[in-house]
């Protein structure tokens, strides 16, 4: 028994360094969760951001092709709508002749 005691004394000192290291593990580990969490969340509004911009840019791509159709068609009634009145002027002072 003499032994024991002597053990005893040394086995608390022990297991309070194993205790105060495992409450600093947990404080590491919950440090360490908040970290993760905070990068996790930080990805998800990064690819949600992504995801609306590629909305956005497949809108407006949508809007220049619209753009460039109009742009053609008006571009076809001015050049027929000259060329027409041209031809009606010159031919109507033709026939006055």
């Amino acid at each position: 028994m003499s032994s024991r005691p002597s053990e005893k004394p040394w086995k608390q000192i022990e297991s309070g360094r194993n205790f105060e290291s495992t409450r600093a593990e947990e404080r590491l580990d919950a440090q360490f969760t908040k970290v993760l969490q905070s990068i996790s969340e930080s990805i998800n509004q990064n690819e949600m951001r992504l995801v609306e911009q590629d909305r956005r840019d497949a809108v407006k791509l949508q809007w220049q092709q619209v753009a460039v159709v109009v742009d053609r068609l008006l571009l076809l009634l001015f050049v027929s709508l000259t060329v027409g009145i041209t031809l009606g002027l010159t031919l109507s002072g033709v026939v006055d002749a």
